[in-house]
């Protein structure tokens, strides 16, 4: 067990090692929600930048970014190696912090997850906001324990992420696991062995079957406890002890190293549209050989079966301005969709190549369906930088 998992950390120490790295930065920001009787919602923001340090510069570019939401009385500092890793990578993690007494209201968490998801997004063309064209319009929701269950219900009253991710998340009320049918987006759901707080029969899997997304991953992995997805919280600790399941076999770091392996080629693909990120991802899924993992990710988000393209070249992929599509037959049809399923694109042609023109089409992942003269269907993915 310990050789197979140096060797799916040792994978992901060289793909955080070869890329861009920043320092991280913090400041809260407070946003009142107007159509809630001005609730008020503070956001601890974790982001690139020039220095590391309270309310330092933001670093010159934009980036993405993921919503996050906390577990039962826990805090966002729980979660810095996720945010703090990730910040240094490229990414905006935001953390809401209400909800944090004894007696949270679920409903309103969630919706507090999708007000800042839109809300960011909003604010990067307010000049007078600190994350002025400092963000790309792709983000994640994504959660912990009560704010993973949060998460999933969250798509219930809203579905806008790009993708989810949850760690050991708990069956909310209103029912998470009855909501999952309205998640359409890729979602990957972390769970461990040693969890008694939220076990894995009677949340994540439920979750996981009842779940609309067109790609999602179950990783459970072995030895993982509940508290463990973050660091040490008093409250979190005490309820694992009370439940007897205090001292899991597997240590906090090796566990929270686990999800930052999957996690970073997991965003890179859906958040910065980096193509080669899925090979990268799918690399640590074929050498974690401890956790128990399930997927189903076979069909694409438009219902299109995925096949073999053989004999047709897409170049360049990813892109920025066009694709150029050869093919040993003619082509009759071609369509492109993003991954709500949406036509974006769509022509009729009669040529072994054709060009497709993407440049004004925001960065992100999108499916080429191509219909040949001869009938047969075609799928494939084209990344847009």
């Amino acid at each position: 067990m310990k050789k197979h998992f140096l060797l799916f950390i040792l994978l992901a120490s060289v793909w955080f090692a070869n890329a861009q790295t920043y320092s991280v930065g913090v400041q809260t920001i407070t946003y009142t929600d107007s159509s809630r009787s001005n609730r008020s919602i503070p956001v601890e923001i974790h982001y690139p930048a020039t220095s590391t340090g309270s309310n330092t510069p933001f670093a010159n570019d934009s980036f993405p970014f993921v919503v996050f939401g906390h577990g039962f009385v826990m805090t966002a500092s729980c979660y810095y190696p996720f945010s703090d890793s990730l910040a240094q990578r490229g990414y905006i993690f935001a953390f809401p912090t209400t909800e944090s007494s004894f007696s949270p209201i679920h409903a309103d968490f969630a919706t507090d997850l999708i007000y800042v998801y839109h809300k960011l997004i909003s604010e990067r063309n307010n000049p007078s906001s600190p994350v002025y064209h400092h963000v790309v319009a792709k983000g994640a929701i994504a959660g912990h324990s009560m704010g993973g269950g949060c998460t999933v219900l969250s798509a219930q009253y809203s579905n806008p992420a790009e993708c989810y991710f949850t760690f050991a998340e708990a069956t909310t009320s209103p029912s998470s696991i009855t909501a999952a049918p309205s998640m359409t987006k890729p979602y990957l759901s972390f769970s461990g062995s040693y969890d008694c707080i939220a076990p894995y029969t009677t949340n994540q899997l439920p979750t996981y079957d009842s779940s609309g997304s067109p790609c999602k991953y179950l990783i459970e992995v072995t030895g993982a406890s509940h508290c463990q997805w973050g660091v040490s919280n008093t409250e979190c600790n005490l309820g694992e002890t009370v439940s007897a399941c205090a001292n899991p076999p597997l240590s906090q770091t090796a566990q929270i190293n686990t999800g930052l392996a999957y996690l970073q080629p997991y965003l890179d693909h859906y958040l910065k549209g980096e193509a080669s990120s899925l090979v990268s991802f799918d690399s640590v899924y074929t050498a974690d050989a401890t956790s128990t993992k399930t997927k189903s990710c076979g069909v694409q988000p438009n219902g299109i079966s995925s096949v073999s393209r053989a004999g047709i070249s897409i170049y360049p992929n990813p892109a920025n301005d066009m694709v150029y599509i050869q093919a040993g037959n003619k082509i009759n049809e071609l369509r492109l969709t993003d991954y709500t399923g949406k036509v974006v694109q769509q022509k009729n042609v009669d040529a072994e190549t054709v060009n497709v023109n993407v440049s004004g089409l925001s960065a992100g992942i999108y499916v080429i369906e191509i219909t040949m003269s001869d009938g047969q269907r075609l799928t494939d993915k084209i990344s847009k930088r």
